[in-house]
């Protein structure tokens, strides 16, 4: 046989293998031109894995690090970008590679490993545009990791010069505070706002001391570990004019140079619901606890797999969902779009579709929670995990968690949520129609009705809403009052409706004629409220109330 005969033989022999590699790169692209990062990073797992020496492999790898990044798996990336570094070193991205693995090490909170690419990169191509960008990593990672005056020290010198960096540097250098001011409780002494001298401020500080210890035992509850009491640092600060979405926060700053957590709680989700704010307590002592046990490794979690969490231990769960599903339904939306997929989610301030994942995990065997949070408390790949404890692989037990999510609200809506929704599309399309009125005067008895029957629904806020608005515009003030009254007292932290009770209460004064009532109700919504829609033009007309004291508490 002749070498030019054996050689197209050869070649024939290996279209179906080439066709076969063409095929999963195509759907790879195609996957990133419509955004599924989901479906791109499970081919481009398969494709780098089975092939890294693949000519193709640097540029799937870096199309799944963009995926990586969208979906919050960091710990995916830097594999794959590792395995297409390791197999082709003389590749024309290998700057473009070498940019994201820093960035995929950071993310998955490797810091001394991100410290050490950064250095490398900064040799490798002093004249990159990321110069001076892996510079301010490397000083983040140093303070992150407890280096906190190495890290001061890059990070001033950054901030006296001229470097691009320079804002960044100074962001940072505001997470090296001095030693923190605080009682034997940790909690800050330093708050001088608007509810200084407010009871309802006062009560839940003294209280707070003892949601703290309950925290701990809260959890091990719900999750099934033992947690280390954090270090943390609690402080408070008015929300303001802002809109707040976030009602608290935890982060890690420097004080006196040694590591601790910060708990930050904004001060109006204090005083407005403390039931509430004792929830939030154990939610970001959660958060404290894991960062304390393992590191900066927390911060490599996706933020979903982290609230999620945080609202499952606290035992939030039915409390967000219903303000998120309540939301959603009163701004005119079908609820089940509240639910945008799990790793989609963590946009919001609203984690309740991911507290459902762990919901559906513990309904699949009892114990699964627990051995999920231990494994990550060992240092496990929460990928790892999930496809263990669930008996599916990653993306199947996420899709799995997804249409529970699904079926779990479709079943708490029921027929009565189908009826609500269609008494609501007909009053909003006789408003879009000009004919909003008449529509009040023989359409709001249905909403009453429904309500009547569906006192303990989850679109309960939503009707009484509809129905306290609705009397006050057809003149019956008291009862309509009344019903907002409720809704704004019972239904803190479960609807975002209480603003819009508060102002419509106020609304009512006006319409009846007693502008010293509406002013009063106003102020208090300027107070509590600061940073609702309403309070822009309010603030023109009306001033704030002041805190609420020992005489007027009732």
């Amino acid at each position: 046989m002749s070498r030019c005969l054996l050689t197209a033989m050869l070649c024939l022999a290996m279209l179906p293998l080439y066709a076969g590699e063409r095929a999963e790169y195509e759907a790879i692209r195609n996957a990133h031109k419509k955004s599924d990062w989901s479906a791109l990073l499970a081919g481009a797992v398969a494709y780098v894995e089975k092939r890294p020496g693949d000519e193709l492999t640097p540029d799937i790898a870096l199309r799944a690090d963009t995926a990586a990044r969208e979906l919050r798996r960091p710990r995916t990336s830097v594999r794959l970008l590792n395995l297409a570094l390791k197999n082709h070193p003389q590749h024309e991205a290998l700057e473009q590679m070498h940019t994201a693995l820093a960035q995929a090490l950071r993310d998955a909170g490797l810091l001394g490993e991100c410290i050490e690419q950064c250095t490398t990169n900064r040799k490798l191509y002093p004249e990159a545009v990321q110069f001076e960008y892996w510079r301010t990593m490397i000083a983040e990672c140093l303070l992150l990791s407890g280096k906190c005056k190495d890290a001061e020290s890059m990070l001033l010198e950054m901030a006296e010069g001229s470097s691009p960096e320079r804002e960044r540097a100074i962001d940072l250098l505001k997470l090296l505070q001095p030693e923190a001011d605080t009682d034997a409780h940790s909690i800050s002494r330093n708050y001088a706002g608007k509810y200084a001298e407010d009871t309802r401020f006062k009560g839940a500080l003294a209280r707070l001391p003892g949601y703290l210890r309950e925290a701990m035992p809260a959890l091990k509850v719900a999750l099934g570990v033992e947690l280390p009491q954090p270090t943390a640092v609690i402080v408070f600060r008015d929300a303001g004019e802002s809109y707040m979405t976030v009602r608290a926060s935890t982060s890690t700053m420097s004080y006196g140079y040694q590591l601790k957590a910060c708990i930050e709680f904004y001060t109006e989700f204090v005083v407005l619901s403390e039931p509430e704010f004792r929830l939030r307590v154990i939610h970001e002592a959660k958060h404290a606890a894991f960062r304390a046990a393992m590191g900066e490794a927390y911060t490599g979690l996706p933020t979903w797999l982290k609230e999620g969490l945080a609202v499952y231990g606290a035992g939030q769960l039915e409390g967000r969902l219903s303000a998120v599903v309540t939301d959603q339904v009163f701004g005119g939306h079908a609820p089940l779009g509240a639910l945008r997929g799990v790793e989609r989610d963590d946009t919001s301030a609203d984690y309740a579709e991911a507290a459902l994942a762990f919901e559906w995990l513990e309904n699949l065997k009892a114990g699964n929670v627990k051995a999920f949070c231990a494994g990550l408390l060992e240092g496990q790949a929460w990928e790892d995990l999930l496809a263990r404890t669930s008996g599916l692989s990653t993306d199947r037990a996420l899709e799995a968690a997804n249409d529970y999510a699904r079926k779990r609200l479709q079943r708490t809506l029921g027929k009565p949520g189908d009826e609500y929704m269609r008494i609501q599309d007909e009053e909003l399309a006789a408003i879009n129609r000009g004919e909003g009125d008449e529509w009040l005067k023989r359409g709001l008895q249905r909403y009453r009705d429904w309500l009547k029957a569906n006192p303990s629904h989850l679109l309960a806020p939503n009707a009484m809403f509809r129905v306290g608005k609705g009397l006050i515009l057809l003149g019956d003030h008291q009862q309509g009052r009344e019903l907002l009254v409720s809704l704004e007292r019972d239904y803190q932290g479960q609807c975002s409706m209480c603003d819009d009770a508060i102002y419509w209460i106020g609304r009512s004064h006006e319409l009846a004629g007693s502008e010293a009532d509406a002013a009063r109700v106003f102020g208090v919504l300027l107070r509590d409220y600061s940073w609702c829609r309403y309070a822009g033009g309010l603030r023109q007309r009306y001033q704030a109330t002041g805190p609420v004291t020992d005489d007027d508490a009732d």
